[in-house]
């Protein structure tokens, strides 16, 4: 069986082949050099179970307890692509995403993470 991640460079690399284009064809070439450096650039990912979809509207709120809910798009990806979901879909500034990092790393992170 075949294990379906969220890994963005795959569905990107299934994608372009599923698109039919030709493997040597100019764009195809660019978006997959590309791909293949940020995918070098983001070296070795662990993998967990995320939501993927963070967004207001989909955090339930009482009190001092929180609900996720609309896991239509779960799936295993890397934990940072929700901590990235949750900072831009909910507008963090530069300071409140700096806080969440540094809580989810449990200290201030260093440029490497």
């Amino acid at each position: 069986a075949e294990f379906f991640g969220l890994s963005h460079f795959a569905r990107l690399r299934r994608n372009a082949a599923r698109a039919g284009l030709c493997a040597s064809s100019t764009p195809r070439r660019i978006v997959l050099q590309h791909a293949a450096a940020l995918e070098c650039a983001v070296g070795a990912v662990d993998l967990v179970l995320g939501h993927n979809d963070i967004l207001p509207a989909n955090v339930l709120s009482a009190g001092q307890k929180y609900w996720l809910i609309d896991w239509e798009y779960d799936g295993f990806n890397s934990p940072l692509f929700d901590l990235g979901g949750l900072a831009s879909n909910c507008g963090l500034v530069r300071e409140a995403e700096a806080m969440m990092l540094q809580c989810y790393f449990e200290t201030v992170p260093d440029a490497g993470q």
